[in-house]
Parts: structure tokens; sequence; C-alpha cells
């Protein structure tokens, strides 16, 4: 069961999130916002962040003794390097005196403000740790004459056994100043109330915006948090948003289709146009993967979206892209051979057919008892016949993008890793140009970024700690948003 357990949609998607372990003291704080004259900011009551203007949310102070920060020397902006056998990873970590005091941020990773759980501090020595999807990694240190060093180590059993851990010093240092504000905004789509952040540049005047559409799966705002930094930072406003049923939105995507989906970013791009430092002619959106499979719908639904950029959008249908991932997925990971591979795509054909159609049951068991004893059966096991999956992918799986793209006639940027192994990249630019030359559409631009996967992160070794980021994915975003600012004065 490990293809539904690692790709719980059809569509693949990475989410590594890190959560906050609660006590027995209330105190209020601002969500991590990037703020550096609020985020240490406590509060004794509930509200709204004086500075920010985001909603407090409840924190707890653990009355245990050593297991919080606060009066240990450990409080500040740390900077440094972690070194295995053979990689490094530049990072930073901001500590404050609470439980859930630990933000870790890299740029190497798009990292940014993931909270740690699990801390622990007793005289000179700290612990903590970063839980994702399909790991945990556990960071032990010290102060060492003013310096915090100590080393980092990972579960993760892909990892080789030499580059499990990595030995790092951080310094501490002022930490980067901050050219935006946060603001926590909400709208409505129906009966379901979104929740976001709105990043806005400081300074005055009008700037252009993006809405920034989710990716397949559970997905928070803070997922697109670096991105929003980065933009954000050099003059372009981001609206990040729980997406539906996530965070403080309400609602269930997996009881949803794209239309509604749709409908929750374009009620996101209605607020930016009541925000007086928008420019109300460049708002556009961003999606990546499912996000941006589904752009074109946003855009022909809703009038007055300046641009659009599409990241690892696919184009073929459905099941081509899922046959696609799959048989990557199997390659890649599983590591099988050609013939064992070819057995597990014949099985998977036939429980996707059952997911599309809703018919077939009889086959699929019949086929199931056949294949459960072979190897590559835990890669493409089907879920439960109870699971939410099989009615979901009765929308998903006959969805046809083609239509929706011949009505795009914005400047449109194309973005995809050169080695993505979830979307077929040739495939879909050739799709996706052979629609847009139906809508008579000549503003579309295509980047392929060298060496990149389907979220944009190099290729390494087999068995690195770190998959790191390719490099000129930010940099053709924030080129290409400058470029269509300029077109347009």
């Amino acid at each position: 069961m490990k293809l539904f357990l690692t790709q719980i949609v059809i569509w693949a998607c990475f989410i590594g999130r890190c959560y906050g372990q609660s006590a027995n003291l209330d105190i209020y704080r601002c969500p991590p916002c990037g703020n550096e004259a609020c985020d240490t900011i406590l509060f004794k009551r509930p509200g709204v962040c004086p500075i920010c203007h985001m909603n407090l949310v409840r924190q707890a102070l653990e009355r245990k003794a050593g297991t919080g920060v606060a009066g240990h020397g450990f409080e500040g902006h740390w900077e440094g390097v972690a070194k295995t056998t053979d990689q490094r990873l530049n990072f930073s970590l901001d500590i404050m005196s609470t439980p859930l005091g630990i933000l870790f941020n890299s740029a190497d990773l798009k990292a940014m403000k993931v909270a740690a759980r699990n801390i622990k501090a007793a005289n000179d020595s700290l612990s903590f740790e970063l839980t994702g999807d399909h790991s945990t990694t556990v960071f032990s240190l010290a102060i060492v004459n003013g310096s915090l060093a100590g080393a980092l180590t990972t579960s993760d059993e892909n990892v080789s056994g030499e580059n499990r851990t990595a030995k790092f010093v951080l310094k501490k240092t002022s930490p980067p100043p901050v050219k935006y504000i946060i603001r926590e905004v909400a709208w409505s789509n129906g009966m379901v109330s979104l929740s976001g952040s709105l990043y806005i540049p400081k300074g005055a005047g009008r700037f252009p915006a993006i809405v920034s559409n989710h990716s397949s799966g559970d997905q928070l705002r803070y997922d697109g948090a670096f991105m929003a930094d980065y933009l954000a930072s050099r003059g372009i406003a981001v609206l990040t948003y729980d997406k539906r049923g996530d965070g403080k939105s309400t609602g269930d995507w997996r009881t949803s289709n794209f239309d509604d989906l749709a409908g929750d970013c374009i009620g996101g791009i209605e607020y930016l146009k009541t925000v007086h430092q928008i420019d109300p002619n460049l708002i556009g959106i961003f999606g990546h993967s499912q996000g941006g499979t589904i752009s074109p719908i946003i855009v022909s639904k809703c009038r007055g979206i300046a641009f659009n950029i599409a990241a690892a959008a696919f184009a073929v249908s459905p099941e081509e892209q899922d046959i696609y991932r799959v048989t990557n997925t199997l390659k890649l990971a599983a590591h099988l051979d050609s013939t064992s591979i070819d057995s597990a795509i014949r099985f998977f054909k036939i429980w996707l057919e059952v997911a599309k159609t809703g018919t077939g049951w009889d086959e699929l068991e019949k086929a199931t008892l056949l294949a459960a004893s072979a190897k590559w059966y835990p890669w493409v096991e089907p879920p439960p016949k109870n699971n939410w999956i099989w009615k979901w992918y009765r929308i998903a799986g006959n969805y046809d993008y083609t239509i929706y793209w011949q009505k795009v006639h914005i400047p449109t940027l194309l973005i995809y890793g050169e080695y993505d192994e979830v979307t077929p990249v040739e495939a879909s630019i050739k799709q996706i140009k052979k629609d847009l030359r139906i809508a008579h559409n000549n503003r579309s631009t295509v980047v392929v970024i060298p060496n990149a996967r389907h979220y944009f992160t190099r290729i390494g070794k087999e068995g690195d700690l770190w998959t790191q980021n390719a490099s000129g994915y930010f940099e053709a975003i924030y080129d290409w948003i400058k470029h269509i600012r300029s077109e347009q004065y």
C-alpha cells in the first residue's frame, strides 16, 4: 500500500510540516508572520496583533522544568551551515522563550518558519525535532564559546548511513530585515469560508499581486511562505491561504470538484481588488502541479486576471499523467525491473478504470487476488473500498483541460523542471501551446529549469540527506512578473 500512503491523492505532492506541542498555561501570540516587530511579543488575552493585524493564536507555556528555552541563553537568531560527508546546508534558527519558540529556515530547502516540536532545554544543551510526512530530524546542540554547536540526525531510511547525521555550528546574528507586512484576511465562496495571509511590501505605491493556488492534497497557507517572502521582499504582494478543509478554512477539498477550488481562488482575487495597496490591473495567479493544471479553469471563469503562472501543470489526460507518475515511482523509488513495472502498471490501470467509472469491481477483486503476493503490489495497492478517493476520482479523473486552455487569452508563464517525474513535460507543453494557438494567445512563455524535478529540486545522488533547490525557479517567476509589469506601464 506504499503508493496509496505516499501518494494519498492521485496527483503526487510532497508536504512536509511540523507541529507544536500542547501544555497547560495559555498565552497568545502572533502566528509566524515574518514581521520582526511582532514575532516575539506575547499577549495574555486573545485578539488581533496590533502590528501585523493577524489573529492571535493560543499557545501553551510548559510549566515543567527543563522543557522551555527561557533563561538558558538560546534566544535569538542563529545562522550557520550543516555538513555531511559531501553535502552542505545553509540554515537558521529563530529561538524564542516559549515551547513553540524554535523556527527553522533554509533557503536551500525553500523552508521558512517551520515550527519545531518536542523542545527540551537544560543548562547549556537543547534538543528538538522537525517532523515531516516520512521522517523525523532530531537536533541536539549546546552553547560552546558563544556559538550553538551540535548535530542533526534523520530517521529517513532512504538516506545512506554516512549521511544520516550532519554537524553544524551556528553564530548569533541580527535577523534579516523584513520588507513586508502580513495581514490575516478572509473571504467566502458560497458556504465555504477561506482564510489566508496577505504579504504586502512595505512602502508607498500600488503593487502587483498574485494569489497562490494549491497543489493537491492538504495545503496550509504556510506551504507558500517561502515564495511569498521571496516575492514580497521584491515588491510583489502575495496572497496565500489555507485550502478548503485545512487550517482555518471550512469545507472539504475531498468532496469538492475543480470548479469549487477555482471559485476559492477567484474569491481571493476579488478580495485583492479591494486592497488599496494592490494594483487592480496587475493581479495574477500562481499554481503548482494541480494548482497550475486547473489555472485555465480559474482564468476562464474570472475577468480581470492580468497574468497566469502555471508551474508543472499537466495537459495530458489524468489517466495518462497517473500512469506516467506511477511508472516513475516504480523506477525511481521501488527500483523495480521493467518486467515487474509492466505487471504493476497493468494492475494499476485496472483499478484506475474503476476509479474513473465506478464500475468493474469484480474484475479488480480478481486481479487483486492474483497480484497480492507480487513484490510490486505494495506500491500499487488500491485504497480501501470505502475510501474517499474513489468518489473524488470519478470527478478528477474525467476532467478535460483542453477546453479551458483554449479560453486563456492573458499572458501565461509555463514553467517546468527538466526531469519532472510527475508531469509529462514535453507532452504537456505541446498540448498547452496548441490550445493557446487556438485561443490566438501569442503571449505565452515557456521556461524549463535544468536538472530539476517536479518540486523544482535538484537531482542529487542516491542517499543524500538533503534535496536542494534547483537554481533559477523563483528568479524566473520574479523576472517574468517584472516584465509583465513593464509592458503594462
